[in-house]
């Protein structure tokens, strides 16, 4: 009777369609990500505080979705060349901690607003752009990720808020603070903007 059992649930299985075994398209991605940050927020002792705890849980809600690496590289532009590997680590260690805790104090104001997901809009052929939009009583705010396939499925390398693309916000940023006091100079910066927003937010 097990033989049997398990021989009928291997032809089961093999006659699933593909799709049931297909990796989350983009929209999918970026759907579960966004829920279960809005499921974090909602169920916040304090409306409007992000705890320690809030923000580890969000930063483990993107873990999967977001391609920080891509992210960091896009941002420093032709900067990127001229590091060494293990300084393209670091930057994009201080990178990733800066764009949490910049993307955590935008989302400590949330109260109630619901996301509307759109459309996808395909750039190039492993290129994408998924569009949603922050809606509340009053206005609605437009929320675009772009997202690239990558061997491990859909990743977000970038984000642009009502038009404004937040890579380009950085690398402008980044491309003038490396011009006056090159690499080094850069990481000091990020890590100092850093340090003051943990102690704000403490």
């Amino acid at each position: 009777m097990r033989l049997r059992t398990l021989v009928a649930t291997a032809m089961i299985t093999c006659l699933l369609p593909l799709a049931a075994w297909a990796a989350p398209g983009p929209k999918e991605v970026i759907q579960g990500t966004v829920d279960t940050i809005i499921n974090i927020l909602k169920t916040r002792e304090n409306p409007d505080v992000l705890t320690a705890e809030n923000r580890q849980a969000i930063r483990k809600a993107v873990e999967g979705s977001f391609d920080f690496r891509e992210m960091a590289r896009r941002s420093l532009s032709k900067g990127w060349k001229k590091i060494n590997n293990a300084q393209r680590e670091a930057f994009t260690v201080v990178f990733r901690d800066l764009l949490e805790r910049s993307y955590g104090n935008r989302l400590a104001g949330f109260s109630g607003e619901t996301v509307e997901y759109g459309e996808v809009k395909v750039k190039k052929k492993n290129r994408v752009s998924v569009e949603t939009d922050i809606v509340d009583a009053k206005r609605r705010t437009p929320i675009h990720y772009s997202l690239h396939e990558t061997k491990d499925g859909w990743r977000v390398y970038n984000i642009a808020i009502e038009g404004v693309s937040l890579v380009s916000t950085y690398r402008s940023s980044f491309r003038k603070t490396m011009k006056k006091k090159g690499f080094d100079g850069l990481m000091k910066a990020m890590t100092d903007k850093l340090e003051r927003l943990k102690k704000e937010d403490g």
